[in-house]
């Protein structure tokens, strides 16, 4: 309740900072060819108040090389195209390169997946500080699917606790859709500071390298994509992201355990209250309980661009409680090494 409220009161509006002139948007891709032309052509549309702006993409080692004779990559931008030094999984060597490669100024951070807001460039350019890393959101396109609706609601979950987080002055962990930073801040940066040996956790080992952040939460700097379109490779997913949770500093993986352990245990009560032949008295705590939650979330999910969901807390909150017993066991079958 306390992150939500957080949340929810925020002030959306960018506070005055010193303008940056030199702006460059950061793709790191991998066999995503159509994927990047198609984000290219929304950059083209992007609102961009006279900055200097310029694409830097890192392909991190296709199958075939962007830039090869038969692909043309057009935008209204200079492009320029890199290679990693090395080849290891997932995508902390193009993200070091990239950022390493960006020249002075602020860098955004988007996926070739992404569909961002025209003012999505000013807006982030505006409230980034000189030594802080600008948070922004990024909800799922919406769509009639059941597997649409759970992800969008437990990507909500997770945005209400990492936002709310590093409000509160501890972030942990970003999205790489949609991120602003000073090159000031990662000038030290190198590949151990992003823990190299681990196959995802890309975008959290940065954040928890700057230690410092900001939130945007400027309608306008949302950046929207596509959920996982079936249960199997929104498992695939989850459990890429929740391998790397264990190596989150011990404060935050309590603060996250906390949040899990008691879904499961009001869950956990519920179900003995019925055993146990108070089933009335269970009822009421839960009502109860839904009460404070809708009452609290409300302004949160309004300010998200996901109130259709607040009507289906009731039914998604216990589906949240079965999906953190359910997904605990997931840790025991073999973990991806893709990124």
């Amino acid at each position: 309740m306390l992150l939500s409220q957080r949340i929810s009161k925020e002030n959306s509006q960018p506070p005055e900072q010193t303008i940056y002139q030199k702006i460059t948007l950061l793709i790191c891709v991998k066999n995503a060819y159509n994927q990047i032309t198609n984000l290219l052509n929304r950059i083209d549309q992007l609102a961009d108040n006279n900055y200097e702006i310029s694409v830097l993409i890192v392909d991190d080692y296709s199958d075939i090389p962007l830039g090869s004779n038969h692909q043309t990559l057009v935008c209204r931008y200079p492009i320029k195209i890199i290679k990693p030094d090395i080849d290891i999984p997932g995508k902390k060597a193009a993200i070091l390169s990239g950022l390493l490669a960006c020249e002075s100024g602020v860098v955004l951070l988007t996926d070739v997946d992404c569909t961002p807001s025209v003012q999505w460039l000013n807006q982030m350019v505006k409230s980034t500080k000189h030594d802080r890393i600008n948070l922004g959101y990024s909800p799922f396109i919406r769509h009639k699917t059941t597997v649409n609706k759970w992800a969008r609601y437990e990507n909500v979950i997770t945005a209400i606790q990492y936002l709310g987080w590093a409000l509160l002055g501890s972030p942990y962990m970003g999205v790489g859709r949609n991120m602003a930073l000073a090159t000031s801040v990662v000038s030290g940066l190198t590949l151990e500071d992003l823990h190299p040996s681990l196959p995802g956790g890309d975008d959290d080992m940065l954040v928890q390298y700057v230690a410092q952040a900001d939130v945007c939460l400027n309608p306008d700097t949302f950046v929207y994509t596509e959920a996982a379109t079936s249960w199997t490779s929104y498992i695939t997913q989850k459990r890429r992201h929740y391998a790397i949770s264990t190596h989150y500093p011990l404060n935050t993986q309590i603060k996250l355990s906390l949040y899990s352990l008691s879904q499961i245990g009001v869950l956990a009560l519920s179900v003995s209250g019925i055993v146990l032949g108070v089933g009335k008295l269970v009822l009421v705590i839960w009502f109860v309980r839904l009460s404070l939650m809708l009452a609290s979330s409300i302004q949160v999910f309004k300010r998200l661009k996901q109130f259709d969901l607040w009507y289906w807390m009731p039914l998604l909150d216990v589906m949240l409680s079965l999906y953190y017993i359910v997904f605990g066991f997931t840790f025991l079958l073999p973990k991806s090494k893709q990124w």
